[in-house]
């Protein structure tokens, strides 16, 4: 049987996504992309993950397993440029390593050293008998040999939930415990509490605990951290969130602990526009003489594919009482919906908008990014600054998923994938049946309804979209039967949303 394969990489999603946290998003509101891979990584690597209740089990470890039907890096080089010769010189690489059950098990990162590629650092991954990552390790190159840096154990307990991630340092000699996470949940599989723990040199001192709740929906409605004082766990920090009917996040309230007293922090606000896209993101921080004022905001234009077109930051100003522009993010796409530029730019309160960076965007023949350029604005014109090419790919196309299934129903892996803000579901049913076709986030919560319906015999097409969804790996699942109950089919695929 031949397989094709391809695995999802977290730098594929780094390198092909818009650069929302380029210059000047640094204060991007994390509430806008707390699920992405990018943040789950990056937690990951600090070595104290703070895990969100929305941070599923399942996103902690798809990021190294296979995901059918979409192209993902293998291979990329940055460069930097040297304005002396107007060359590009080669800088760094990364080159990921997998097992012969499409795990990845290693990612290396090289840097040039004028004639050749050396190493640098390493990750290295360890897995369970099932497939969850068991071990994830950070190495740098000795020169003749590999030198542990920290590692991340993670233990599962019941249907497969980390029950606790430990972070250790190497010694030289052995592993020493740094710090760990302990994690319980409710019985429908929710995050309920998570303690963090550091370690003294004989035993574990608690740190901090963080507490969930949810809605109905298993959207998560409260926070409260918790800090340990004195042998006994003490009131720190709490938070609340809304949601609207469709499941959006329309606000939140952000507390201290003071004087016995939950006391108003900060709190923030979304609009949406009719398409499920948010229009408006506003932040206000509480002054006890005046209330809530006005902090920061962001504001969202689209075009009418539902790309995201500018992105305008502003800071409120105290003195004035009126908002002052502070840098403004602009987006071309092609017409398959791939961004081309990304346009950054700053206020200048006496000569208005002025350019800061961009970053231009190519791509090969399958529609995955070729090459990247980021340039600097030197008053007068574009210069070059760092670029990354040499993108490798691998695709998985599974001939055995492909095939006809039960009897010539069939679902086809959806088209673009990656994709942003839209995609397209195809399908085929042999005869007259009860079709519904539903998609899920990665712990199995359903999100939306596609179709449900009787359809006739044929093949059918139908359109996904994302606005209003978070980036990350979602589910669709079809599930069909004849009319006349003598035949059925049920199949579910993966896709990726990038924003």
């Amino acid at each position: 049987m031949l397989k094709i394969r391809l695995i999802l990489s977290y730098f594929f999603l780094i390198a092909f996504s818009i650069p929302l946290f380029a210059q000047g998003l640094s204060n991007q509101p994390e509430k806008l992309h707390k699920n992405s891979d990018e943040l789950i990584k990056a937690r990951l690597n600090e070595g104290k993950l703070r895990i969100s209740s929305t941070d599923d089990v399942e996103t902690r470890v798809l990021y190294n397993q296979i995901l059918d039907g979409v192209f993902v890096v293998d291979e990329y080089i940055y460069q930097q440029w040297d304005a002396g010769t107007s060359t590009w010189l080669n800088y760094s690489k990364y080159d990921p390593t997998y097992n012969s059950q499409d795990l990845l098990i290693e990612t290396l990162y090289q840097s040039w050293n004028g004639s050749s590629w050396e190493n640098n650092y390493r990750y290295t991954y360890t897995y369970t008998g099932t497939g969850l990552e068991a071990t994830y390790t950070y190495q740098t190159w000795g020169g003749t040999d590999w030198v542990n840096g920290s590692r991340r154990t993670i233990t599962y307990g019941s249907n497969n939930r980390p029950s606790e991630y430990l972070y250790e340092s190497w010694n030289g000699a052995s592993w020493e415990n740094n710090s760990r996470y302990l994690d319980e949940y409710y019985s429908h599989g929710k995050l309920q509490t998570e303690t963090y723990q550091d370690w003294n040199g004989a035993s574990w001192d608690n740190y901090y605990r963080y507490s969930y709740t949810y809605n109905s929906s298993d959207l998560q409605t409260e926070y409260t951290t918790e800090q340990w004082t004195g042998g006994a766990w003490e009131n720190y920090y709490y938070g609340t969130t809304t949601y609207n009917g469709s499941g959006q996040t329309l606000s939140g309230i952000y507390y201290y602990w003071s004087g016995g007293m939950w006391t108003n922090s900060s709190q923030y606000m979304y609009t949406y526009d009719s398409n499920g896209n948010y229009t408006n993101y506003l932040s206000q921080s509480w002054d006890p003489v005046n209330g809530w004022v006005n902090s920061y905001q962001y504001s969202y234009q689209y075009d009418s594919n539902n790309n995201r077109t500018e992105i305008l930051g502003q800071s409120w100003d105290t003195g004035t009482d009126t908002w002052k522009n502070s840098y403004k993010q602009n987006y071309t796409y092609n017409s398959l919906n791939l961004v081309l530029t990304y346009l950054y730019q700053v206020w200048n309160t006496g000569t208005g908008w002025e350019n800061s960076s961009n970053y231009t965007y190519t791509y090969d023949s399958n529609n995955n990014i070729s090459e990247r350029i980021y340039q600097n604005w030197d008053g007068s014109d574009w210069v070059n600054n760092s670029r990354y090419t040499g993108y490798m790919y691998i695709q998985i196309t599974d001939v055995e998923n492909e095939s006809v299934l039960a009897n010539d129903y069939k679902l086809y892996n959806n088209y673009p994938n990656p994709f942003n803000p839209s995609t397209k579901i195809k399908f085929n049913v042999p005869s007259i049946s009860n079709v519904t076709v539903k998609v899920f986030d990665v712990t199995g919560k359903e999100i939306t309804s596609l179709v449900n319906q009787t359809l006739n015999a044929g093949s059918h097409e139908i359109e996904f979209r994302g606005n209003g969804y978070a980036s990350g790996v979602y589910l669709y699942k079809i599930e069909a039967k004849s009319l006349e109950g003598k035949q059925s089919f049920v199949q579910t695929k993966k896709m990726i949303l990038i924003k």
